[in-house]
């Protein structure tokens, strides 16, 4: 079965052992495409297959969650509900999002990630290391600069974390990855070695990651957050969506930050349970054995039988 398919940072780079790899679309049985925050990018890549379903075939088009939030998509909501075939997503509290984009149930499967299954036990250090996730979705984004103030007062050993759309002189011990380069997640498995505690103003992969190896995470969440953050929509609310995950210490207050700090590191296992029920129901953990093989049964769903005439 020829898969259209591009590894986007190399979460998914197993699955080349299953499928014949391809990146020409006119090529594949299939596509598998990324949901990520990037939805400009993820409508450029759908339309080449709109394009050919009108003229030639309509080619199965699975989408698959990239990262720990998968989020609403309201702007194209309607474009994926009508093309996509099957969305394959992490958990079951992410199926409200898509539920609220309009998209049919019968087209939503759990198979959690395998990329928890690439994460490496923490390693012994000296000191106590705070690691600071600021948020990199495309833009920098200001307040990330004034929680990197409010960290420099704690006393603590802070390694920051950030991605190419950040300003590394703007932060302390910076390790910088690109999110599209394939030793990305590399990094990131890597620096969470290192980590007592993650901080940060949203919850995403990382934080979700931090969880799983029972890391506290503390997190600046102000009450209006939705008028912070221009990319979480405020519908979410109206239509009674969880949007924040549990297992986080949060705090709505900047002043307070340091404090949660503390508190948490004294206290790691208070929300042990918390984190648990988060990897559970937020990220498939438990819930499905060998999420790689679960991913790959899905998309055989659509591999041509043996005299198929295309539709």
């Amino acid at each position: 079965m020829k898969l259209y398919f591009k590894d986007k940072n190399s979460i998914l780079s197993d699955i080349r052992r299953y499928f014949e790899i391809t990146e020409i679309p006119s090529e594949a049985d299939a596509a598998l495409l990324w949901r990520d925050g990037d939805y400009r990018r993820l409508i450029g890549e759908i339309q080449p297959f709109i394009d050919a379903g009108k003229r030639e075939k309509h080619l199965p088009l699975i989408m698959y969650q990239h990262g720990g939030y998968i989020g609403t998509n309201r702007p194209y909501a309607n474009i994926f509900a009508k093309y996509l075939s099957k969305y394959l997503i992490w958990g079951e509290e992410q199926i409200q999002f898509l539920l609220g984009d309009q998209v049919p149930p019968e087209k939503i499967v759990i198979t959690s990630t395998p990329i928890f299954d690439k994460l490496k036990p923490r390693r012994r250090h000296s000191g106590t290391n705070v690691l600071y996730a600021p948020i990199s979705c495309r833009l920098e984004w200001y307040p990330n600069f004034e929680m990197a103030k409010e960290l420099r007062k704690s006393g603590l050993n802070i390694i920051t974390k950030i991605t190419n759309v950040n300003e590394p002189d703007k932060y302390d011990n910076v390790i910088c990855s690109h999110v599209d380069e394939s030793w990305h997640w590399d990094m990131v498995i890597d620096v969470l070695r290192d980590a007592d505690i993650v901080v940060s103003p949203e919850d995403s992969t990382i934080e979700m990651l931090a969880r799983y190896l029972d890391i506290p995470v503390v997190m600046h969440l102000p009450e209006k957050y939705e008028t912070v953050v221009g990319f979480v929509d405020t519908a979410l609310k109206e239509r009674n969506v969880k949007w924040v995950m549990p297992g986080a210490k949060r705090v709505t207050r900047l002043e307070d930050l340091n404090g949660a700090i503390r508190q948490q590191l004294d206290h790691p296992e208070e929300l042990r349970k918390e984190r648990q029920e988060c990897l559970r129901t937020w990220g498939g953990v438990g819930v499905v054995k060998d999420p790689l093989k679960k991913i790959v049964e899905e998309i055989k769903c659509f591999e041509p039988k043996h005299g198929d005439v295309p539709a």
